[in-house]
């Protein structure tokens, strides 16, 4: 009797620490899963431990250039060779430091995603617009002093479908754009837009 009254008050005492334990682990749980998609404090660990494994774990949130350059480096030069960088970045006139995608960047995180570009004949395009009561009038079919084709006064975009369907306008890097048309690049892609430009 004494003994099954022993395993009783134990396995009440292991519920009762287990119950005022989990919140707390949930919420370290959720907070180590918050930190580690957070760039900015991935990057401050890596730096402070120097742990390459840790780097190699959460490179999606980098360049894959600069992660490839930090991995192949002592990690005593890290901090060095990413301060380098950014004085780089910082001083040169290319588009990726003005914000914006280009042709010389090919491609750039924008506003709304990732931002490649394309030079193809519009005019299919643009009738498929007019059919769906985008008019001349309103809308006219033009090619911006920096080479990207608008319809008025939308870039015009290639998006998914899937949830940009045509006609819904999206913010982009080189102004609002407009969704005309789609391309292979959804399947594997889908917030991914294709901006129509003359490159």
């Amino acid at each position: 009797m004494k003994k099954e009254i022993k395993r009783y008050l134990l396995t009440i005492i292991t519920c009762f620490i287990l119950m005022t334990r989990i919140p707390t682990m949930a919420v370290y749980a959720a907070e180590t899963s918050e930190e580690s998609s957070d760039p900015a404090k991935v990057l401050e660990y890596v730096l402070e431990s120097g742990d390459k494994e840790y780097l190699s774990d959460h490179q999606d949130l980098f360049p894959s250039s600069m992660v490839s350059e930090l991995l192949n480096a002592n990690p005593d030069n890290w901090e060095k060779m990413l301060k380098d960088e950014d004085a780089k970045t910082n001083s040169s006139s290319n588009t990726t430091s003005k914000g914006c995608l280009t042709k010389s960047s090919g491609t750039y995180q924008g506003p709304s995603g990732k931002e490649t570009y394309y030079n193809l004949n519009m005019s299919g395009v643009v009738s498929v617009m007019r059919n769906a009561g985008y008019s001349e009038e309103d809308y006219p079919y033009w090619v911006r002093d920096d080479g990207v084709k608008m319809l008025g006064d939308y870039v015009m975009v290639a998006a998914a479908f899937s949830i940009r369907p045509r006609g819904t306008v999206v913010e982009t890097s080189l102004g609002d754009g407009i969704v005309c048309d789609t391309g292979s690049f959804a399947y594997s892609n889908q917030t991914q837009l294709d901006i129509a430009v003359n490159w």
